[in-house]
């Protein structure tokens, strides 16, 4: 089966936003299209972003139900914890750790809108790829 990791952004509007692209990433990994790998880096990030108080308030979140969002994930994700870091991303050095759950889990793709990650376009043998084409591949 594809195992990809998805970046915050696309994690965080696939949950707020239903309508919007990235909430069809969360879809399809939800009816098991694909393997969702992350780490607890990105899972911490996850959380971070959604309490945001801009995203926190507009959404009307609760803590409850963001502690459910990544408990969620801790269940039914394939949770790595890399070993291998990587120094690729200069820009944003955080974003490095996309790169390093996926080399973890010797996944195929990383799903990102970031341009800087974006323009990488490929790291070894991972795919980086915008979530609307990610969608279409699966």
């Amino acid at each position: 089966m594809i195992k990809a990791v998805v970046d915050t952004n696309i994690l965080v509007s696939g949950l707020i936003s239903p309508k919007a692209s990235p909430a069809k990433i969360i879809s399809l990994w939800r009816e098991r299209k694909f393997v969702l790998v992350v780490s607890e880096k990105i899972l911490e990030e996850v959380k971070r972003v959604l309490f945001y108080p801009k995203i926190f308030k507009k959404y009307s979140l609760d803590k409850n139900l963001i502690d459910k969002y990544i408990k969620i994930f801790r269940a039914f994700a394939e949770v790595v914890e890399p070993k291998e870091k990587i120094r690729l991303i200069k820009t944003d050095e955080s974003d490095n750790r996309f790169i390093e759950a996926a080399i973890s889990a010797n996944a195929g793709y990383l799903v990102s809108g970031d341009k800087h990650l974006l323009e990488i376009k490929k790291f070894q043998s991972i795919r980086i790829i915008k979530a609307e084409e990610f969608a279409k591949l699966i």
